[in-house]
């Protein structure tokens, strides 16, 4: 397998745990847990930097992070 197979895989392997990981409410290990506590994190950061109204893209992520963005109304 060719070294940019090999980061396709792993690369769809981990964004399918991420979107399991962030669905689940309570998370069941500790690393679904870490993943979720520094989403929250971010989005904290976010949240007391970015004054109200303001629109922000982020063109290389397009998950949970900024669909939870447009859900606060930034």
């Amino acid at each position: 397998m060719s070294s940019k197979a090999q980061v396709d895989e792993l690369f769809t392997k981990t964004v399918e745990d991420w979107a399991r990981f962030y669905s689940d409410p309570k998370p069941a290990t500790l690393s679904a847990q870490n993943l979720v506590s520094r989403r929250r994190f971010a989005l904290e950061m976010l949240e007391a930097r970015v004054p109200p109204g303001i629109r922000f893209t982020a063109a290389s992520y397009v998950g949970p992070l900024s669909k939870s963005k447009t859900k606060c109304g930034r």
